[in-house]
């Protein structure tokens, strides 16, 4: 299980602090653990690092997440 106590402080710190360096290093971390967990790890990733995003840029990734999954999708039906 990932916790935040495995990353170095200034990383939960920009992803504490948000905006586009907090968002950045969320989405960053989320290929890196794909890459080397799969699936498992970006659940264990979204369990630990979405929480530490201010709740407004929590809103970002979402829509992000939302609008690639919609693209993508419309590109399969095409």
């Amino acid at each position: 299980m990932v916790v935040m106590m495995d990353f170095p402080s200034d990383m939960t710190q920009k992803l504490r602090a948000g905006g586009e360096e907090g968002i950045g290093v969320f989405l960053g971390m989320a290929k890196i653990v794909r890459a080397n967990s799969g699936n498992q790890g970006i659940v264990e990733w979204v369990q630990v690092g979405f929480p530490a995003l201010p709740h407004k840029d929590q809103q970002v990734v979402l829509a992000l997440l939302l609008d690639s999954y919609v693209e993508h999708e419309v590109a399969k039906q095409k």
